[in-house]
């Protein structure tokens, strides 16, 4: 088995969002086992655990997190209008970035 992939799907690049509106996030990963991060205490591991979803360049405050191939999200009501982009990484169980880290990136337009 090789190391973890992550795919977006969806949003597709480029694709219109509106702020505060709430949209449905697909990924497809590759070697790696969703868990929920929210129910008791699962063994971090480097291949089972959840993704965080951010907003541009601020990887330090997340504005979602999932754990399977389909979740929702909310856009923050403050995001100004134009080009930005949604960075999605792999977490482990206890929220630690899996190494070597695993990410992918879309680019978004806000209206």
């Amino acid at each position: 088995m090789g190391p973890p992939t992550l795919t977006i799907d969806m949003p597709t690049p480029g694709q219109t969002l509106v702020a505060a509106g709430g949209y449905e996030i697909d990924v497809t990963v590759t070697n790696f086992t969703w868990q929920n991060p929210f129910q008791g205490s699962p063994p971090s591991i480097p291949t089972a655990g959840h993704y965080h979803v951010y907003l541009d360049s601020d990887l330090t405050d997340y504005i979602a997190v999932g754990y399977a191939d389909k979740s929702m999200f909310t856009l923050p009501g403050t995001v100004t209008s134009g080009a930005h982009t949604l960075t999605i990484n792999l977490r482990e169980s206890d929220h630690t970035e899996i190494q070597p880290p695993v990410q992918a990136t879309v680019s978004i337009m806000v209206q």
